[in-house]
């Protein structure tokens, strides 16, 4: 159930999924699968392109890296411990709306140190360590190490 007719030729993976948000109801509307790179095919590099609601677009590379390298990757990110749920608030008019994001993330990068205690680490080299802020929610990378099948 994964894979889903592309044509009479193929099917495609299920690259993942994806969920917008509704702005008019408040909500995030039903989860919808990415599908792209047929399977069984190992040369051609085929790229899925989704335009996001409030802008920007999220690219998705098929068939970038071998099966075998691909499986592993997959197996490694699922065990991964180190993914964060943001928390969202909101007002709505007299009702406070609190709920969890329906999306996790980690962050990881080969130019952090593997320390995870900022007190240890000198001032300028946190403010230099990578990571991001968006809508009041900041993130810093952990050392890609961590998860060795990534590096």
């Amino acid at each position: 159930e994964s894979d889903k007719p592309l044509n009479d030729v193929g099917v495609h993976r299920k690259m993942g999924r994806i969920r917008y948000f509704d702005e008019h109801s408040g909500s995030y509307g039903p989860w919808k699968d990415i599908l792209g790179g047929q399977v069984g095919e190992t040369e051609k590099t085929t790229t899925i392109t989704l335009n996001l609601s409030r802008g920007g677009t999220l690219r998705i590379l098929c068939n970038i890296l071998p099966d075998n390298k691909r499986k592993d990757l997959s197996r490694a990110m699922h065990d991964c411990k180190l993914y964060r749920q943001y928390s969202l608030s909101r007002n709505d008019r007299l009702n406070f709306v609190g709920f969890q994001e329906p999306r996790s993330h980690v962050l990881l990068s080969s130019r952090v140190k593997a320390t995870f205690d900022d007190d240890e680490a000198p001032n300028d080299e946190r403010r230099h360590q990578p990571g991001y802020a968006y809508h009041g929610i900041k993130m810093k990378a952990l050392p890609i190490n961590l998860v060795p099948e990534v590096a």
